[in-house]
């Protein structure tokens, strides 16, 4: 998940959405229009850094105009969320393993 920031909103809402803890959540804070000029933009960015600071985000700046970090971006979040799905995956192998034995020997005790 991205949250933008952007003059229509600086209350980022962290923290109160509720997920299982099957769900894997990974936030970041990108800021966008980094084309231009700090003193053109709605949050300059030492404020986006800051906050992200303040919520222990990692912190972007792209510009979808010039394609800049647009898939740094992308890169990034796949890096944090990839060791979470891998360790994910085993939990399920391994439960599925041990159905896989279960089931085997109750097929065998009686046969």
């Amino acid at each position: 998940m991205m949250l933008l920031m952007s003059h229509h909103s600086t209350t980022l809402g962290i923290g109160e959405e509720k997920h299982p803890p099957s769900v894997i959540v990974k936030k970041i804070l990108v800021g966008n229009k980094a084309d231009i000029g700090e003193s053109k933009r709605a949050v300059t960015k030492s404020r986006g850094q800051a906050l992200a600071d303040e919520f222990g985000l990692k912190f972007f700046e792209t510009s979808a105009k010039t394609n800049m970090n647009v898939e740094g971006v992308f890169l990034a979040l796949a890096r944090d969320i990839r060791p979470e799905l891998n360790a994910s995956r085993s939990i399920h192998e391994r439960a599925a393993l041990g159905i896989n034995r279960l089931a085997a020997q109750r097929s065998s005790c009686c046969g």
